[in-house]
């Protein structure tokens, strides 16, 4: 199985306008800015019905502003209702702030229709609706402000609002005013009334607000389907103010986001991420700070959409993103390098200006189906570089490619011009099994194209000479281009005897190339010596390989003792230190002490910081809450260094959201809440709803657990997770849209969801071991997920009646599948993944359609109903009513196809944006030393020498202490402002540089290579190094080293030494000889270093010369 880029996660939130989760996320002793995300009103040019003037996106629905002030409000396929005033005037709708934020929409391919930065308001007046009193609407996060300005002399009595489109109005015992509607209720906050006084000079502005009200007593009060207000005792000389708050208690949406890549801008700093919500693709543009939503763009056809990767042009500052679509009229195809929709789906290349404009997109696809996941810019040329998945024969510009053969599945690189109108060249990349590209990356001086995946191919091209050139099952692949993607220099596999999947590369120009993904491989090549070298279950890893790729310097495991998978790697640019992002279902999870977020919740989102080397594992924190949480993509601003990290959350209380752009997650209002934790032991965990709107969490520890939960009347979220045994878990939904969620972990698992009566969402995901998962549905509309684990499982899904959406990812192992057909238009998405699967579908007498990825009918029982979409299925029975098979067909990896990676999931929860300035809650002291000579500073924790850096409590008072070595003396403290006297209070991370100059009249080596030359197919190597002391002083005895490299940076195997036995005068140059002959391999293109007092056997002026680096002709 080739592991989805797309988590599934289980949360449920409603469709937002801004429909981002954003974090600022400055570490736990960051100062927030507290506040809530201002919804703006839109002005309607054309997107809306002509009625409506302005609107509002929330998270719970639409509020709509007719021309003549009528408001609407109204959540999709649920209900409508409108408010207008009785015996009101209806004055004029105006707009009275700009907001900052523009949104833009580019949905079809006519372009007539499609709306550029339109402009947004924070408040929109209805006017003077009431003699006296006007009105006016804000929108905040999940909640539309009513605000009525009543002036002296006129009478709040006056107001009367009639509601249309309700079954019942009523005023609740708590003061709310409750409105009633078919298929739920919304709620008015109690009202509040205040007046306000002049304000004094000596208050603040934060003060002026509380200080400066004068509340009044107000209460609703209804009269059928009317309501208004009655106000106590106020002083009918100064401005009254009456503001009821609208409050959604009903989950009426079906939205979800997640942000699936994240860059940041070369020079405004900006932060970009897209990926997908509701099946359309969205882009948007979030200051630095994380706490302004400057622009959001959605784009998309009349199918879905999604987005992978972005990336920013260096020069332009042009936005580019990638992905897949499955929709014939995506926007902007006018003068695009492939305007042709020939699949089922097409990959997609899109170009939008630095505010987010769409400029151009382009297809990028043949008659089969394509998914591009991984995007790059070349620095030099500006061209656009992207990879994915294809199975189509006829792909574009493959002729002149570095491997034009196509056998199956096959991962794709494409070389496009900045303004996506020329496919310069295209090229596949794979074997004679299925293969899958998912990041590409391109070194910044020597333009090659490095590509990683998955490959199921033993035939892979160019393996030979590889650092792993040998298959175990299917495994992760690195591969090396030329930027014209004409010839494939190096490929190698990665991965042991398990299943590997690489998700993520990064290029350190003189490191080495840098991978991350998910291994099930307890051989996992080179792990000795990694940072962490415990593998349990499956694990993310992160792997060193060269830049030619022939050397595999180190690999290490990242995580604790359930699964993990790393999503997203970058590398710091000055340190090379090493940033990886996924999600881990590990309370032990590695080096979390100290970190920013320390605690565990079932599944988190998680940061670690690495060496470049892998061989430490600095730092690691959570990120996330109670919830499922991953981590999808990371980047490092270009001029501050802060991390920021994009993904999915399905957490309300994801930490530190206050000060944010948005600091709303969804509208779910729960009336009780129950969480039981268990123990090592086999516990019995039952819990009950026991009203309305009931919040369940049961956790498993160690032991064979049996959880049940019941749910009760309205909308209850309830959540199991499983511990280390064999756990059987079973919830049931009652009446109401209902979220069931269940993840086992190790053992044998056996998972038993059962819907209610409405629409509810049921995810199941299984452990390591040999799974069983039972999903039922009810009558309404459901949204099933099932995710398998590494072992052999049986999963069965009967979604009920209605039009139901499922997607069921069995995973690696040998896996039995069953879908029950049931009455309705079901959409569902079945993928084997590795093994020998079974599909069983049991038919009776509905009507379906099983179709494989590529678009083509498999089997058909009647016209219309569900339709049954199959992946890497190897046997596929399907049954009548009498559970007697009317169509069977085995080993069907022809017609099903390979594992698909564009699969639709299920994608339960909201994008969300976090900002690092580390990953710990401590700050850090870095010491470093300039000058030519040298010395120790010390400090609590620091001996620098060895050890450099200390992590500090905040605020602590840090007292350095430098000392000169005995040729040396100490000039002077620099870096940080607060270094200067050697006293540093730790309230950020600070750096601070002693220097130490040398004495006079020091002798001072260098070298330098006259010849260096290769014979015999580069076996026997020769040359004349030179060396020279330009100090002013002689030098004694030394010795010179001669290291073979990699990469000219790292020493290697030491070939020779050579000793100057007399030393060498002041002024002087000595030639000495240097050959060595390999016996087996070629040592042309490696690199000879010569290191001059290797043994450090003199004191020099400066020993930053003593190397001579040549590369082997």
């Amino acid at each position: 199985m080739i592991k989805k880029m797309t988590i599934s996660s289980g949360i449920i939130s409603l469709f937002a306008f801004s429909f981002l989760l954003l974090s600022s996320y400055h570490i736990s002793h960051a100062k927030p800015i507290l506040g809530n995300l201002r919804i703006p009103f839109i002005s309607n040019e054309g997107q809306m019905d002509d009625d409506v003037k302005f609107y509002a996106k929330t998270p719970a629905m639409t509020i709509s502003i007719t021309e003549w002030g009528e408001l609407i409000y109204s959540v999709p396929n649920f209900f409508t209702f409108n408010e207008k005033p009785v015996r009101g005037r209806m004055a004029e709708v105006r707009p009275c702030k700009e907001s900052a934020t523009k949104v833009s929409y580019f949905h079809g391919s006519d372009p007539r229709k499609w709306k550029r930065r339109l402009k947004t308001y924070e408040e929109v007046s209805l006017g003077e609706v009431f003699q006296g009193i006007e009105v006016k609407l804000r929108a905040y996060g999940n909640n539309v402000e009513k605000l009525f300005y009543i002036q002296p002399g006129a009478d709040p009595n006056e107001i009367r609002i009639r509601v249309s489109g309700v079954r019942d109005l009523n005023v609740t015992g708590s003061g709310e005013l409750e409105v009633e509607t078919d298929t739920g209720r919304m709620k008015f906050t109690k009202p509040i009334a205040y007046q306000e006084r002049p304000v004094s000079r000596q208050l603040s502005a934060a003060n002026h607000q509380n200080q400066n009200r004068s509340y009044i007593d107000v209460a609703y009060v209804v009269d059928a389907n009317e309501y208004g207000f009655k106000v106590g005792n106020y002083d009918k000389t100064q401005p009254l103010i009456i503001d009821p708050l609208l409050q959604s208690t009903y989950l009426g949406g079906n939205g979800s986001e997640t942000g699936q890549a994240i860059a940041i801008h070369p020079t405004t700093g900006d932060v970009y991420i897209t990926g997908v919500s509701d099946g359309q693709v969205f882009v948007s543009r979030l200051s630095s700070d994380l706490t302004t939503l400057l622009q959001t763009t959605t784009l998309g056809g009349s199918h879905w959409d999604e987005a992978y990767g972005i990336a920013i042009h260096p020069d332009t500052g042009d936005v580019y993103i990638t992905g897949y679509t499955t929709s014939s009229d995506f926007p902007g195809l006018s003068g695009a390098a492939d305007t042709t929709f020939a699949g089922y789906n097409e990959a997609f290349v899109s170009r939008l200006s630095s505010d987010l404009t769409l400029i151009r997109s382009t297809f990028l696809g043949g008659e089969g189906y394509e998914v591009s996941y991984g995007i790059a810019i070349h620095p030099n040329t500006g061209d656009i570089y992207v990879t994915g998945v294809t199975n189509s024969t006829n792909f574009p510009n493959i002729t002149g490619g570095a491997d034009t053969t196509m056998t199956g599945d096959e991962a794709f690189v494409s070389r496009l011009s900045s303004n996506l109108r020329t496919i310069y060249q295209s090229t596949f990349l794979g074997g004679g099994s299925y293969d899958s590209g998912s990041a590409i990356a391109i070194h910044p001086t020597s333009g090659d194209i490095y590509v990683t995946g998955t490959t199921g191919s033993s035939d892979f091209p160019n393996i030979a000479g590889g650092a792993d050139i040998t298959l175990m099952g299917s495994e992760a692949f690195v591969a090396r281009l030329s930027s014209n993607l004409r010839t494939l220099y190096q490929s190698t596999f990665l991965g042991g005897s398990g299943h590997d999947s690489a998700y993520s590369i990064a290029i350190h120009p003189s490191r080495g190339v840098y991978v991350t993904g998910q291994t099930f491989s307890n051989d996992f090549p080179e792990i000795t010596d990694g940072a962490d070298t415990t593998f349990e279950n499956s694990e993310a890893f992160v792997a060193r390989l060269s830049l030619d790729l022939k050397n595999l310097h180190q690999s290490t495991y990242l995580g604790g003792s359930a699964d993990e998978i790393g999503h997203a790697i970058v590398v710091y640019p000055t340190t090379g230190d090493v940033y990886v992002t996924g999600a881990t279902e590990s309370n032990d999870f590695p080096k979390i002490t100290n970190g920013a977020d320390i605690t565990f919740a079932a599944s988190e989102a998680f940061v670690s910081r690495l060496s470049g080397t892998l061989n430490f594992l600095y730092q690691s924190t959570f990120l996330g809450g109670r919830s499922v949480d991953t981590g999808t993509g990371v980047a490092i601003h270009p001029t501050t260094g802060r991390i920021y990290v994009t993904g999915s959350t399905g957490s309300s209380d994801f930490p530190n959201i206050s000060g944010g752009a948005d600091t709303t997650f969804s509208s779910w209002t729960f009336t009780t809440q129950t969480i039981n934790t268990g123990t090592d032991n086999d516990d019995i965990q039952t819990d009950s709803g026991t009203s309305a709107n009931n919040f369940i969490l049961q956790y498993g520890e160690g032991g064979n657990d049996t959880q049940t939960i019941s749910g009760e009347d309205e909308d209850d979220w309830l959540e199991q997770y499983g511990g280390t045994g064999n756990d059987t878990q079973s919830i049931g939904a009652g009446p109401g849209k209902d979220l069931i969620y269940q993840m086992g972990s190790g053992g044998d698992d056996n998972q038993i969801a059962q819907g209610g009566n409405d629409g509810d969402w049921i995810s199941q995901k299984g452990g390591s071991g040999n799974d069983t998962m039972t999903a039922n549905g009810g009558p309404g509309n459901d949204f099933i997920d099932q995710s398998g684990g590494p072992g052999n499982d049986t999963m069965r899904v009967d979604a009920g009646d209605g039009d139901d959406i499922v997607t069921i990812d069995a995973g690696p192992g040998n896996d039995s599948i069953i879908y029950d057909v049931s009455i309705g238009n079901d959409l569902v998405f079945i993928d084997g993944g590795a093994g020998n699967d079974t599909l069983a579908i049991h038919a009776g007498l509905q009507s379906f359609t099983l179709l494989n990825v590529k678009g083509e009918t498999i089997f058909q029982q009647g016209t219309g109903g569900s339709e049954i979409w199959v992946s890497s299925v190897e046997n596929i029975t399907v049954l009548d009513k009498n559970e007697k098979p009317i169509f069977n067909v085995t080993d069907a990896n022809d017609i099903t196809g390979g594992p698909d990676t564009s699969y639709r999931k299920i994608i339960l929860g909201e994008a969300f944006v976090a900002m690092f300035d580390n990953l710990s809650s401590l700050y850090t002291l870095t010491i470093t030393k300039s000058g030519n000579g040298s010395g120790t500073v010390t400090a609590p924790g620091i001996s620098c020498g060895l050890k450099c850096t200390e992590d500090y409590i905040p605020n602590t008072l840090v007292t350095l202490s430098a000392t000169p070595n005995t040729d040396s003396l100490f000039a002077g403290w620099s870096g940080d402002p607060d270094c200067s006297d050697g006293q540093v209070t730790m309230n950020a991370d600070k750096t601070c540089t002693a220097t130490f100059n040398l004495l006079a009249g020091l002798p001072d080596l260098t070298g330098t290579w006259v010849t260096l030359t290769s014979s015999d197919g580069g076996k026997s190597v020769s040359g004349t190094l030179a060396v020279s002391n330009v100090g002013p002083a002689d030098a004694k005895r030394f010795k010179v080293a001669f290291y073979l490299s990699d990469d000219g940076l790292t020493l290697g195997n030491l070939l020779k030494t050579s000793t100057f036995r007399r030393g060498l005068v002041a002024g002087a140059t000595k030639d000495i000889s240097f050959s060595t002959r390999s016996r087996r391999t070629s040592l042309s293109g490696k690199f000879l270093i010569a290191l001059i007092d290797s043994d450090n056997s003199v004191t020099e002026s400066d020993k930053n010369n003593n190397r001579a680096v040549s590369v082997i002709p």
